[in-house]
């Protein structure tokens, strides 16, 4: 996932998701044995509070238990079956008994016959008024943006139990523009899916009832077809947006050398403004952009970096489920920016200019980040605490992907890249389908460099402190130099400030001090451009019945920092 924040698009902020198995329609994922269900969604029609039903129908098990599992955690969030409204059973002799965790109930039921489990879910803010929203849900009148970790209760059974479920929509208006991350091609209100538990969780279901606040687009993008949705109104026209879609997979698929699946889901939404930010699902990606942003490389780049997490990150190459969650995200989120952003190099999307400042905004933003030091156990423990950390894998991997390119090229006479090393671990996915670790992803570095080589690159990259590439990085007709960088420094806890709606952590002596900014102020209105001193933070602020507003420059203290330039010229 992806978030940039602020006009520069200077913050990187992310989710890396648990690694999702295939999705397959109408065939079993594997030899096990496949557990029947129903899901039915359906209007409440009479609580504007929960406005979406679900019904869930099984068969229990043989001993008459069944433990469910409601929602709890997700991408930051928690106590999420908060989320979950009236959860019963209509069947007759059947019950739903609390246990010692709310996020889990059991469910007690004759096992000759199926079982019905109802429940409705909440609404939620819109994700245009939540920093996060590209995350999570997206409940309201309008429609009703589902993202199964939050809005099901399912049986609490491992991720790759095999199921297959009959889906069906009831209720809704004719005219309702419906769909999930497992509807076929006819867009049908009824249809059946063969997938994993995990895969349930981790979809989409998307059902939009208000006339126009929804259009979808149906397109054959690289011999598969593409449902592209466009939530509210945006300042990049409908058509722009699905060409954007479209070139992106095509540059991808092409690198890849791999075919579009049968069915793929594209929900494209308003984000905050000055931010853009997304997620990828299963057979799915979300992006959400600011409404009054135009078409720039920055949304390509985010429609890139959410697809390319198909293939690393929690697709083809993801991270081992018995490593700390975020362990490995320096190559699941760090190595899907080096790969997005040298396919659209390599394509055109990018310009050498644009590349460059890519990799520049990765060196400068480390340089200046109050996480620049952090050792690698503390960026993982702090991911959801402090947006210094989030951004941190993305910059560091992509970095280490940088350096590791430049050695293999330099190892093997520039016959071997990591492009090249990328494209055969996926080709030999059977063999990761357990995922990786730390130590089995760099054992497949060494044919080209080498074990301890391999090590020397990552390890120091990871510990934390100044980074700076080797003086080849990025081929003959790039050359670096060190230079004086301003860095960025608000004097209060942004991401504490904006969740609160006041002012927390104002520095004494600090730039938003200075212009009298002082704790616990509410937050009327703000305009940060993240990352850049030299434009002003502006701020309409309340203190007990005064409102005024705060102007000023978030200049800090000056680092040295290694900076990229093209050699005039150079052909390479």
């Amino acid at each position: 996932m992806k978030l940039f924040d602020g006009l520069g698009a200077a913050a990187r902020l992310g989710y890396v998701a648990t690694a999702s198995a295939p999705l397959l329609l109408g065939g079993a994922p594997t030899a096990r044995a496949q557990t029947p269900m129903s899901i039915t969604f359906s209007p409440a029609l009479s609580d504007s509070a929960a406005p979406v039903a679900v019904t869930l129908v099984m068969a229990p098990r043989a001993d008459s238990v069944v433990m469910l599992q409601l929602p709890n955690e997700w991408a930051g969030r928690t106590q999420l079956f908060r989320n979950i409204v009236d959860l019963r059973t209509p069947t007759r002799g059947a019950r739903i008994d609390a246990t010692d965790r709310p996020d889990r109930v059991r469910l007690v039921a004759d096992p000759r016959r199926d079982v019905v489990v109802t429940w409705r879910i909440k609404a939620t803010p819109p994700t245009s008024s939540v920093p996060d929203g590209h995350n999570h849900s997206d409940v309201g009148q309008a429609w009703s943006q589902i993202v199964g970790h939050e809005g099901f209760v399912l049986p609490a059974l491992d991720d790759g139990t095999p199921v297959v479920v009959d889906f069906a929509f009831r209720g809704f208006d004719r005219n309702a523009v419906i769909t999930t991350s497992f509807t076929p091609s006819s867009q049908a209100a009824t249809f059946s899916a063969r997938t994993q538990l995990g895969d349930l969780r981790h979809a989409l279901y998307f059902i939009g009832t208000a006339s126009g606040a929804v259009r979808s687009y149906r397109s054959k993008i690289a011999g598969g077809g593409f449902t592209i949705l466009i939530r509210g109104r945006l300042s990049i026209d409908d058509s722009t947006l699905v060409s954007g879609v479209r070139r992106v997979v095509e540059i991808e698929r092409a690198f890849w050398r791999t075919p579009s699946p049968p069915n793929y889901l594209v929900s494209i939404g308003v984000a905050p403004r000055g931010s853009i930010g997304g997620q990828r699902l299963a057979n799915t990606f979300v992006a959400n952009i600011d409404s009054t942003r135009r078409m720039d490389e920055h949304v390509l780049e985010l429609f890139a970096h959410e697809l390319m997490h198909e293939w690393i990150g929690s697709g083809v190459l993801h991270a081992s489920s018995t490593i700390p969650d975020g362990s490995l995200s320096w190559f699941t989120e760090g190595f899907t920016e080096f790969a997005t952003h040298r396919v659209m190099h390599a394509a055109g999307m990018l310009s050498d200019s644009a590349y460059i400042a890519a990799i520049n905004r990765d060196l400068r933003d480390h340089a200046v980040s109050t996480a620049r030091d952090s050792s690698w156990n503390a960026i993982v423990d702090g991911y959801w605490r402090d947006g210094a950390m989030q951004r941190e894998p993305y910059i560091r991997g992509e970095l280490i992907g940088i350096e590791l390119n430049a050695a293999m090229l330099r190892a093997s006479n520039g016959r071997v890249s990591l492009d090249s090393t990328l494209r055969r671990l996926a080709v030999q996915r059977d063999r990761f389908a357990d995922g990786f670790t730390q130590t089995t992803l760099i054992e497949q570095f060494a044919p080209q460099i080498g074990a301890s080589a391999a090590r020397t690159v990552v390890e120091p990259f990871l510990a934390g402190g100044p980074i700076a590439l080797s003086a080849d990085a990025l081929g003959g007709c790039f050359i670096p130099t060190m230079v004086q960088q301003t860095t960025w420094d608000p004097g209060f806890d942004v991401d504490e400030s904006l969740a609160a709606k006041r002012v927390v952590r104002a520095r004494p002596g600090g730039p938003a001090a200075s212009a009298g900014l002082r704790d616990s102020m509410q937050l009327l209105g703000v305009d940060i451009s993240r990352g850049d001193p030299a434009r002003p933070i502006r701020l309409r602020v309340r203190s007990g019945a005064d409102t005024t507003r705060v102007q000023y420059l978030p200049v800090g203290s000056p680092v040295t920092v290694q900076e990229w330039s093209r050699t005039a010229g150079c052909a390479p």
